[in-house]
């Protein structure tokens, strides 16, 4: 069940739309990492059903492990978002 919610989340977040899951984790434009994510309030739920941890946790683990490589926000959240929709628009996601 955890790679049809990963996979799940992937396709949602290819198409620009909420996760279910909150699997897939990206930069917001104030440099926080995260998810949008469908009904927020019930992800845990949904989680847990799925064989996945807390999101809080997963969250956690992705910001130490960024951290931890040197990873940082993109330094022009604008250009790093249209560079990413025009990917997604080549390849047929958009």
């Amino acid at each position: 069940m955890k790679q049809v919610a990963m996979l799940t989340d992937r396709i949602r977040f290819n198409e620009n739309r909420p996760q279910v899951y909150g699997t897939v984790f990206d930069w917001n434009e104030n440099g926080e990492l995260g998810c949008n994510i469908e009904d927020p309030e019930t992800i845990d739920e949904r989680r847990k059903i799925a064989g996945l941890p807390p999101y809080r946790e997963s969250l956690q683990e992705n910001i130490t492990a960024i951290e931890n490589e040197g990873g940082k926000p993109p330094p022009d959240f604008p250009d790093y978002q249209r560079a990413f929709f025009t990917w997604a628009r080549d390849v047929g996601w958009q």
